[in-house]
């Protein structure tokens, strides 16, 4: 019965090894799922995207009032850099 005894050892073992080795994959998997910068980012822009459209969509005017002064602030930065960099010739 000793011969018994090592096949079940082994049944027991090679189980306990599977077990352990679909735990490691789980894990892998989280970890490579939260060390995804690119993605996570790329996941992060989407959904902040997706709310600011649903937002313009309900909210017309101040989006558009928004839109025109971003606008207005990036284009005098631009000119006053570019007539900085101009004068400095």
């Amino acid at each position: 019965m000793a011969t018994r005894g090592k096949i079940d050892d082994r049944t027991r073992l090679k189980l306990e090894i599977k077990r352990m080795r679909a735990e490691l994959q789980d894990t892998v998997a989280v970890l490579e799922e939260r060390l995804n910068v690119p993605k996570r980012y790329g996941e992060f822009k989407a959904e902040k995207k997706r709310r600011v459209r649903e937002w313009a969509h309900k909210n017309p005017v101040p989006a558009a009032v928004a839109f025109v002064s971003v606008t207005a602030v990036v284009g005098v930065t631009v000119w006053a850099v570019a007539r900085k960099v101009y004068d400095s010739l």
